[in-house]
């Protein structure tokens, strides 16, 4: 219900219909899906979601006399500083 997934009553399948809501769904599960319930997915799905890429976050801590430093970085592909900000300020979990 969070996600929005409908029931599909002719196949009685669960659906996410809005580009939206998928790509935020898999922005905040993908790995979970694959990782820990082992998710079998169709060849249909990998032909349509082949140009999505993982953002790459790294962070730096280093020590200070009054505490630490932290420096996050996020590199999402070709996007700016900017879009990716506007995008995590929105709540969306893909760039």
């Amino acid at each position: 219900q969070d996600y929005r997934f409908k029931l599909e009553p002719s196949n009685r399948k669960w659906w996410l219909r809005d580009r939206h809501h998928v790509l935020n769904f898999l922005g905040r599960h993908w790995g979970n899906l694959e990782d820990v319930w082992g998710a079998d997915f169709t060849d249909n799905f990998h032909q349509r979601t082949q140009v999505i890429k993982d953002a790459r976050i790294s962070t730096e801590v280093s020590e200070e006399k009054n505490g630490y430093k932290v420096f996050l970085s996020i590199k999402a592909g070709g996007a700016s500083d900017q879009e990716i900000n506007q995008s995590h300020n929105s709540g969306k979990s893909y760039i």
